[in-house]
Order: C-alpha cells, then sequence, then structure tokens
C-alpha cells in the first residue's frame, strides 16, 4: 500500500519543485509520470494528485490496481483485459467530464492515443509511463505512434524518477572522499536500508515544444530544456553520493553505468529534418492539430450536455469506485 506524500516532501530539489508546479497550473494538458515500475509512478502521481485536489475540482482516476487513496479523489479500480483496455475505460470516465484524470500506466498505443486526445479536449491528464528518464519518454510516446507535433501541442512537462537503496546510516562511513558500508547487524549484511529517490522534470517551454514537434536530436532538447532549468536526474544522483546517501556501485546498478547521463533511446537520435520543407509541413500539421482539437473540444461538450440532459431526466447512479465489465 501507498500512503500518498505531499508534493514537497516528494524529494525534488526546489527548482524541479517549481517547475512541476508551474507545470500543474495548466487547465489541460498530457503530465507524464516516468519510470521502471508502476508502484514508483504511481506513488509519484498521487503527490501530484494532493497537490491537484481540491472541492472545486472534479478528479477521478483509472487504476488497474489501486495503491492507497488521495483525499478529494474519486479512485476507479478497472479491470484490464484482451477484450477491453485503460482507453475503453478512459471513454466511459470522460462521459462524467472530470476536470482531472490519472491514468496509472500508459502501456499500449490506445491509451497513449486516448491520453493525448483529452489532454487537447481540454482536460488535465497525468499519466504515468515506463521510461529510463525524462528524454527517454519523448521516444517512448513516438513509439506508441504519437505524432510528434501532438506531443508538442499536448504535453506540459515529464516527471522522471528513480529509486536507489540507501546507505546503512549506522555501518557507512567515510574512505577519503568515499562513503562505504560494510555490513552490520542492522542491514543484515548488505549495506543498505531504505531507499532514496532521484528525479529530473523536462518542463515544455516553447522552444522544446517547437523542437519535438520537429523531431528535433535529443541534445538541441537537452540544451533547450537545461535554459529552463532542466538538469539529469544524474546530477541529483551525484549530490546524494557526495552526501553518503548512497554509494557508486548502486548508481551503477540503476544507471548501467557511472554517474552520466544514460544512453537514450536509438529512434530518437537523429531524427533532424532533411530540409526547410520538413520545418514548415510540421508547422503546418500542428496547425491542422489544434483545428482538429477545438472541433474534438466540441464533440466532447456536445456530449457531456447530452449526457447531463439523460442524467436529469432519469434516476440514474454511477459508482465510481468500481467500473463493471457489463459497463
Amino acid at each position: 500500500r501507498i500512503e500518498p506524500t505531499l508534493l514537497e516532501e516528494l524529494g525534488l530539489a526546489k527548482n524541479e519543485l517549481g517547475l512541476v508546479r508551474e507545470s500543474l497550473d495548466h487547465s489541460e494538458g498530457l503530465l507524464l509520470v516516468a519510470g521502471p515500475t508502476i508502484e514508483d509512478r504511481t506513488a509519484a502521481l498521487y503527490s501530484l494528485l494532493m497537490d491537484l485536489a481540491s472541492p472545486a475540482r472534479d478528479i477521478v482516476t483509472c487504476e488497474e490496481n489501486i495503491y492507497g487513496s488521495v483525499p478529494g479523489v474519486s479512485h476507479s479500480n478497472v479491470k484490464v483485459r484482451h477484450s477491453r483496455s485503460r482507453s475503453d475505460y478512459l471513454t466511459l470516465l470522460l462521459k462524467h467530464a472530470p476536470d482531472v484524470l490519472m491514468v496509472d500506466n500508459v502501456s499500449d498505443d490506445a491509451t497513449a492515443h486516448s491520453a493525448v486526445r483529452t489532454a487537447l479536449a481540454g482536460r488535465f491528464v497525468a499519466a504515468g509511463i515506463e521510461a529510463k528518464g525524462a528524454l527517454n519518454t519523448i521516444a517512448r510516446l513516438f513509439d506508441l505512434g504519437i505524432d510528434p507535433y501532438l506531443v508538442s501541442a499536448s504535453l506540459r512537462g515529464v516527471l522522471a524518477k528513480r529509486t536507489l537503496r540507501s546507505l546503512c546510516p549506522t555501518c557507512k562511513k567515510k574512505d577519503g572522499k568515499v562513503w562505504k558500508s560494510i555490513g552490520c547487524g542492522d542491514c543484515e549484511g548488505t549495506g543498505y536500508k531504505g531507499t532514496t529517490d532521484v528525479f529530473e522534470f523536462l518542463p515544455m517551454t516553447d522552444a522544446v515544444a517547437r523542437l519535438i514537434a520537429t523531431r528535433a536530436p535529443v541534445g538541441e532538447i537537452e540544451a533547450a530544456a537545461k535554459k529552463a532549468g532542466f538538469k539529469p536526474m544524474t546530477e541529483h544522483a551525484a549530490m546524494k553520493l557526495e552526501r553518503g546517501e548512497t554509494d557508486e556501485r548502486e548508481i551503477s546498478n540503476v544507471f548501467s553505468r557511472p554517474i552520466a547521463q544514460e544512453p537514450l533511446d536509438a529512434n530518437l537520435e537523429g531524427m533532424v529534418p532533411e530540409t526547410e520543407a520538413k520545418v514548415e509541413a510540421a508547422a503546418v500539421e500542428k496547425t491542422e492539430a489544434e483545428s482538429a482539437r477545438d472541433e474534438y473540444a466540441e464533440e466532447i461538450k456536445k456530449e457531456r450536455d447530452e449526457m447531463n440532459a439523460f442524467l436529469k431526466m432519469q434516476s440514474y447512479e454511477y459508482d465510481t469506485g468500481y467500473i463493471d465489465d457489463a459497463a
């Protein structure tokens, strides 16, 4: 079970906390949480929901496993099977016009497209996705079939999280400039006790959005993001190493290499437009996507109004805690 943690207690650096809160100020768009396990991603998503929760805001989740309860949030437990995906449940939940939707795991093309469409239609979507880091998440969205201009139009930011084992406070000691732990009864001889998290946040500035829309090289995207405050999580890990919270061996195990930005997915590297014509075409496509978004928003509004009229005429009760297969 996950006990929701306040966003300021999550372990984010001060500048990252500010950037995350700026992304939460939007009334629409897609905010992604990246990480290797669904439990880690859900814990961070719960912290985001705690910051978003208010009496004036209707927040609904779409979770295969409910790991905890966030006050002011309606948690929906869904059954994901071959015949029904999270995308199908999102369609059902949208009929009740929530302000914010949380999706625990974007793992297939249909769910990815549903999350993006929902964000473009004027709702705020916070979702988990399996990826190594914030920049890798962009490649992951491309892999799931989301066009670059739709990524740039919908995305509000990416929060990436990794978990490191902490050095045992009982047996750790400093050997020169290096912290080491030899193992003791408190840590059962492992040298580690407890965990600590490292983060990075990719803010979606206009410059970053333009580069994503035109499939610019990862180096250019990272450089633009750094100007807006982006810091790779390996820098966060280096700070924890210096303070003796973890060691080089654990960082190497988690990042699969010594402290340095881990390699990005190959399918994102080299995605450079070959001519200026491609850049102009991408701009046209983005304009068309914005027009399609407005049309889709009108369709959603019409469907919502029809549903509200139906609910007024019928004695209808909806249980947000569970969606049955018959729904």
